[in-house]
This record gives C-alpha cells, sequence and structure tokens, in this order.
C-alpha cells in the first residue's frame, strides 16, 4: 500500500513538473518566434539596402563608363 501511494505521489510530482515545464517551453517558442521575427526584418533591410546601393554605384559607373 505504501508504495502504491509513493508511486501516486511521484506522478504527481511529475505531473506539476512536467506543467511548469511546457510553460517554460511555450514561452521559449513564443520569445524564439519574436527574436526570429525581428533578425528576419533587419536581412531583409539590409538586402534592400545592398541591392539599392548597388544600383546606385551602376548607376554611377554607367555614367562614367558611357555604357
Amino acid at each position: 500500500m505504501t508504495r502504491s501511494e509513493n508511486s501516486r505521489s511521484r506522478i504527481d510530482d511529475y505531473k506539476v513538473k512536467l506543467e511548469a515545464l511546457n510553460t517554460r517551453m511555450e514561452a521559449l517558442l513564443l520569445r524564439y518566434t519574436k527574436q526570429f521575427g525581428i533578425m528576419e526584418a533587419m536581412v531583409g533591410q539590409s538586402n534592400a539596402t545592398r541591392e539599392s546601393l548597388t544600383a546606385t554605384f551602376d548607376g554611377m559607373m554607367a555614367m562614367y563608363t558611357k555604357k
């Protein structure tokens, strides 16, 4: 009988720990999703700046080489 009660108590403890872990995992997922979105926006802006500068320099070069 004591073993059965101990086992139930351990199972209850595991359920509480599992719920806490799930809560932490959900918070991490939200945080990482937000960080990824910000990073993706920054990469997009950097790529747009690169393309703009490339076009500007190509235009300047064409003006001087008369292409």
